[in-house]
Protein backbone atom coordinates (compact mmCIF):
# COMPACT_ATOMS: atom_id res chain seq x y z
CA UNK A 1 0.00 0.00 0.00
CA UNK A 2 1.64 3.19 -1.19
CA UNK A 3 1.64 6.40 0.87
CA UNK A 4 -1.04 8.08 -1.07
CA UNK A 5 -3.62 5.09 0.12
CA UNK A 6 -2.65 5.18 3.74
CA UNK A 7 -3.11 8.93 3.49
CA UNK A 8 -6.70 8.49 2.00
CA UNK A 9 -7.49 5.96 4.25
CA UNK A 10 -6.34 8.10 7.30
CA UNK A 11 -8.77 11.53 6.14
CA UNK A 12 -11.31 9.04 5.68
CA UNK A 13 -10.89 7.57 9.30
CA UNK A 14 -10.88 11.42 10.73
CA UNK A 15 -13.79 12.57 8.53
CA UNK A 16 -15.83 9.52 10.05
CA UNK A 17 -14.75 10.41 13.10
CA UNK A 18 -15.55 13.79 13.54
CA UNK A 19 -18.74 14.04 10.74
CA UNK A 20 -20.95 12.64 14.16
CA UNK A 21 -19.47 15.45 16.29
CA UNK A 22 -20.00 18.65 13.62
CA UNK A 23 -23.24 16.74 13.35
CA UNK A 24 -24.14 17.29 16.85
CA UNK A 25 -22.63 20.77 17.21
CA UNK A 26 -24.58 21.91 14.30
CA UNK A 27 -27.84 20.47 15.93
CA UNK A 28 -27.35 21.84 19.45
CA UNK A 29 -26.57 25.53 18.12
CA UNK A 30 -29.50 25.12 15.74
CA UNK A 31 -31.58 24.35 19.11
CA UNK A 32 -30.15 26.74 20.99
CA UNK A 33 -31.22 29.79 18.34
CA UNK A 34 -34.68 27.90 18.46
CA UNK A 35 -34.95 28.07 22.26
CA UNK A 36 -33.09 31.71 21.76
CA UNK A 37 -35.81 33.21 19.05
CA UNK A 38 -38.87 31.61 20.93
CA UNK A 39 -37.69 33.20 24.31
CA UNK A 40 -36.83 36.46 23.09
CA UNK A 41 -40.02 36.42 21.11
CA UNK A 42 -42.10 35.34 24.45
CA UNK A 43 -40.10 37.81 26.36
CA UNK A 44 -41.52 40.59 23.85
CA UNK A 45 -44.99 39.13 23.95
CA UNK A 46 -44.57 39.88 27.83
CA UNK A 47 -43.30 43.12 27.85
CA UNK A 48 -46.06 44.36 25.18
CA UNK A 49 -49.04 42.87 27.42
CA UNK A 50 -47.38 44.34 30.81
CA UNK A 51 -47.42 47.42 28.95
CA UNK A 52 -51.05 47.13 27.73
CA UNK A 53 -51.89 46.02 31.19
CA UNK A 54 -50.51 49.53 32.40
CA UNK A 55 -51.63 51.70 30.12
CA UNK A 56 -55.52 49.95 30.70
CA UNK A 57 -55.16 50.52 34.69
CA UNK A 58 -53.73 53.85 34.32
CA UNK A 59 -56.99 54.35 31.49
CA UNK A 60 -59.35 52.80 34.18
CA UNK A 61 -57.80 55.09 37.13
CA UNK A 62 -58.22 57.93 35.09
CA UNK A 63 -61.60 57.35 34.58
CA UNK A 64 -63.01 56.36 38.21
CA UNK A 65 -60.87 59.72 38.97
CA UNK A 66 -63.25 61.80 36.24
CA UNK A 67 -66.33 60.40 37.07
CA UNK A 68 -65.72 61.30 41.42
CA UNK A 69 -64.50 65.08 39.44
CA UNK A 70 -68.01 65.01 37.73
CA UNK A 71 -69.95 63.85 40.71
CA UNK A 72 -68.20 66.32 43.51
CA UNK A 73 -68.60 69.14 40.82
CA UNK A 74 -72.73 68.67 40.55
CA UNK A 75 -72.35 68.00 44.95
CA UNK A 76 -70.84 71.19 45.23
CA UNK A 77 -73.15 73.58 42.45
CA UNK A 78 -76.20 71.85 44.26
CA UNK A 79 -74.62 72.92 47.99
CA UNK A 80 -74.21 76.44 46.86
CA UNK A 81 -77.55 76.50 45.23
CA UNK A 82 -79.32 75.40 48.63
CA UNK A 83 -77.69 77.91 50.21
CA UNK A 84 -78.26 80.64 48.69
CA UNK A 85 -82.28 79.33 47.83
CA UNK A 86 -83.13 80.16 51.08
CA UNK A 87 -82.23 83.77 51.00
CA UNK A 88 -83.91 84.50 47.74
CA UNK A 89 -87.69 85.10 50.16
CA UNK A 90 -85.62 87.11 52.28
CA UNK A 91 -84.62 89.03 50.37
CA UNK A 92 -88.32 89.67 49.07
CA UNK A 93 -89.50 90.22 52.66
CA UNK A 94 -91.20 86.69 52.82
CA UNK A 95 -88.91 84.93 55.40
CA UNK A 96 -86.67 87.13 58.41
CA UNK A 97 -83.03 87.44 57.64
CA UNK A 98 -82.32 85.59 60.30
CA UNK A 99 -84.60 82.41 59.08
CA UNK A 100 -82.82 82.71 56.16
CA UNK A 101 -79.63 82.09 57.75
CA UNK A 102 -80.33 79.29 60.01
CA UNK A 103 -81.96 77.22 57.07
CA UNK A 104 -78.84 77.82 54.71
CA UNK A 105 -76.76 76.82 57.33
CA UNK A 106 -78.75 73.48 57.79
CA UNK A 107 -79.20 73.10 54.65
CA UNK A 108 -76.95 74.81 52.44
CA UNK A 109 -73.80 72.54 52.63
CA UNK A 110 -75.11 69.62 53.89
CA UNK A 111 -73.78 67.47 50.66
CA UNK A 112 -70.47 69.65 49.69
CA UNK A 113 -68.16 68.03 49.18
CA UNK A 114 -64.44 68.57 50.17
CA UNK A 115 -63.35 71.60 48.84
CA UNK A 116 -60.07 71.07 49.43
CA UNK A 117 -59.83 67.68 47.42
CA UNK A 118 -62.22 69.56 44.91
CA UNK A 119 -58.71 72.48 44.30
CA UNK A 120 -56.42 69.53 44.33
CA UNK A 121 -58.53 67.38 41.62
CA UNK A 122 -58.25 70.16 39.45
CA UNK A 123 -54.94 71.62 39.87
CA UNK A 124 -52.35 68.66 40.19
CA UNK A 125 -54.49 66.14 37.99
CA UNK A 126 -56.13 68.14 34.89
CA UNK A 127 -54.70 71.79 35.13
CA UNK A 128 -56.49 72.04 31.50
CA UNK A 129 -59.72 72.28 33.49
CA UNK A 130 -58.71 74.60 35.64
CA UNK A 131 -59.42 78.09 33.62
CA UNK A 132 -63.10 76.63 33.51
CA UNK A 133 -63.36 75.26 36.88
CA UNK A 134 -62.07 79.03 37.71
CA UNK A 135 -65.03 80.50 35.49
CA UNK A 136 -67.47 78.70 38.16
CA UNK A 137 -65.79 80.16 41.25
CA UNK A 138 -66.16 83.20 39.55
CA UNK A 139 -69.86 82.99 38.94
CA UNK A 140 -70.24 81.71 42.94
CA UNK A 141 -68.24 84.76 44.06
CA UNK A 142 -70.57 86.79 42.01
CA UNK A 143 -73.58 85.37 43.81
CA UNK A 144 -71.87 86.01 47.03
CA UNK A 145 -71.56 89.78 46.06
CA UNK A 146 -74.91 90.33 44.83
CA UNK A 147 -76.32 88.78 48.54
CA UNK A 148 -73.89 90.89 50.35
CA UNK A 149 -75.60 93.90 48.92
CA UNK A 150 -79.12 92.38 49.63
CA UNK A 151 -77.81 91.31 53.03
CA UNK A 152 -76.61 95.00 54.39
CA UNK A 153 -80.31 96.50 52.89
CA UNK A 154 -81.63 93.98 54.63
CA UNK A 155 -79.72 94.56 58.34
CA UNK A 156 -80.33 98.05 58.28
CA UNK A 157 -84.21 96.97 58.44
CA UNK A 158 -85.38 97.76 54.71
CA UNK A 159 -85.72 95.22 51.82
CA UNK A 160 -83.35 95.51 48.89
CA UNK A 161 -84.39 97.44 45.30
CA UNK A 162 -86.18 94.99 42.89
CA UNK A 163 -82.62 95.94 40.44
CA UNK A 164 -81.25 94.36 43.49
CA UNK A 165 -83.02 90.99 43.53
CA UNK A 166 -82.98 90.47 40.21
CA UNK A 167 -79.36 90.78 39.68
CA UNK A 168 -78.88 88.12 42.90
CA UNK A 169 -81.54 85.87 41.34
CA UNK A 170 -79.80 85.76 37.88
CA UNK A 171 -76.54 85.53 39.36
CA UNK A 172 -77.89 82.63 41.63
CA UNK A 173 -79.19 80.93 38.45
CA UNK A 174 -75.88 81.19 36.80
CA UNK A 175 -74.48 78.41 39.26
CA UNK A 176 -76.34 75.43 37.81
CA UNK A 177 -75.85 76.82 34.44
CA UNK A 178 -72.08 77.14 34.85
CA UNK A 179 -72.17 73.89 36.98
CA UNK A 180 -73.36 72.38 33.48
CA UNK A 181 -70.76 73.64 30.97
CA UNK A 182 -68.06 72.45 33.71
CA UNK A 183 -69.61 69.21 33.89
CA UNK A 184 -69.63 68.91 30.27
CA UNK A 185 -65.89 69.89 29.85
CA UNK A 186 -65.11 67.36 32.79
CA UNK A 187 -67.00 64.62 30.40
CA UNK A 188 -65.38 65.49 27.32
CA UNK A 189 -62.21 65.65 28.83
CA UNK A 190 -62.87 61.64 30.18
CA UNK A 191 -64.00 60.70 26.48
CA UNK A 192 -60.66 62.14 25.31
CA UNK A 193 -58.68 60.63 27.66
CA UNK A 194 -60.34 57.08 27.63
CA UNK A 195 -58.56 54.76 24.77
CA UNK A 196 -60.29 52.60 22.64
CA UNK A 197 -60.37 48.79 23.17
CA UNK A 198 -58.59 46.56 21.73
CA UNK A 199 -60.38 43.85 19.08
CA UNK A 200 -59.47 41.15 21.53
CA UNK A 201 -61.11 42.94 24.62
CA UNK A 202 -64.33 43.71 22.73
CA UNK A 203 -65.03 40.05 21.65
Amino acid sequence: MDSTSVTQLATQSWLTTLLPVFTSVIVALATLFGVWLTNRSSHNRLELQLLHERSRHAADKNASRLEELYVMVGRDAHSITMFYAHYLPAASGMISLTAARQKSMEYGFKDAPDQERLEMMFHLHYPELVPDFQLFKGVVQDVWSKWEACEKVLESGQLPSLEQKKSFQASWLLIEAQAKQLKKKVAAFATIERPQKSASETT
